[in-house]
């Protein structure tokens, strides 16, 4: 098999140009959001009714699962069939998680030499939260045995979430 690079190269460049760097950038509370037909919805499920030029409300990273789109013809969410290249990994402690887990961070327990005690484990995200990389998903619905912080112990960036549990 032949390869061209130059049509490799455009290729890859496209398909990290439609992610939009990995980045979801429509945001909304509940509902929909907009005039109806070109409005962010809320909650879209594969398979579930749409109107053309409505786009999901996710907050996930494009490169790590595919986005959904309104079928012209079937009018439902299908899977967009793009995706990146590469989901971006991130720093947990010690570890790294992919794209699409938490990072969860327990202080407490035995002390060590210096200080606290602290471990560091990747976490699927909650099947809740499949749609919403979020602090705000994350933090209502959190991994079994994790405490938040009366401070919520929770941040993301780039829609990965680092999460924050009391004891060990």
């Amino acid at each position: 098999m032949k390869i061209r690079w130059g049509v490799l190269v455009v290729g890859i460049a496209l398909a990290q140009w439609s992610c939009g760097g990995g980045v979801s950038t429509t945001t909304a509370d509940a509902g929909t959001v907009g005039d109806g037909a070109s409005a962010c919805v809320n909650g879209a499920t594969l398979g579930g009714a749409c109107v053309m030029r409505q786009v999901p409300c996710d907050k996930v990273d494009e490169c790590c699962t595919e986005t959904l789109v309104c079928d012209s013809t079937t009018q439902k969410w299908r899977a967009s069939g793009i995706s990146c290249l590469l989901c971006a990994n991130f720093s947990c402690g010690p570890k790294t998680c992919n794209g699409g887990q938490v990072c969860v961070q327990r202080s407490g327990g035995v002390p060590v030499e210096g200080g606290v005690s602290t471990t560091y484990e990747c976490a699927p995200m909650p099947p809740a939260c499949t749609r919403q990389w979020t602090c705000g998903c994350v933090t209502t619905n959190p991994p079994v045995g994790c405490t938040l912080p009366p401070s919520g112990g929770c941040t993301e960036s780039a829609f990965h979430v680092t999460l924050s549990c009391m004891g060990a």
